[in-house]
């Protein structure tokens, strides 16, 4: 996973496919707004938190897709 600070309360963090699956779930599954996304959304929220040790607390979170190289 790919952390980059952006600004005070914004934040860049990238996942390849295989470290999504590897987290149990698929791009099908975490695509839209279902309980499913928000409990993706959660646990990398998690992982920043423990990884870039940065508090998520206050910053909202978006998701967006996009192909890998």
């Amino acid at each position: 996973m790919e952390i980059e600070r952006l600004g005070e309360n914004k934040i860049r963090c990238a996942l390849s496919e295989e470290e999504i699956r590897e987290m149990g779930y698929n791009i099908d599954e975490i695509i839209g707004n279902t309980e499913v996304t928000q409990e993706f959304m959660r646990a990398v929220v998690e992982l920043v938190e423990e990884q870039g040790n940065i508090s998520m607390q206050n910053i909202s979170c978006l998701l967006y897709t996009s192909p890998s190289p």
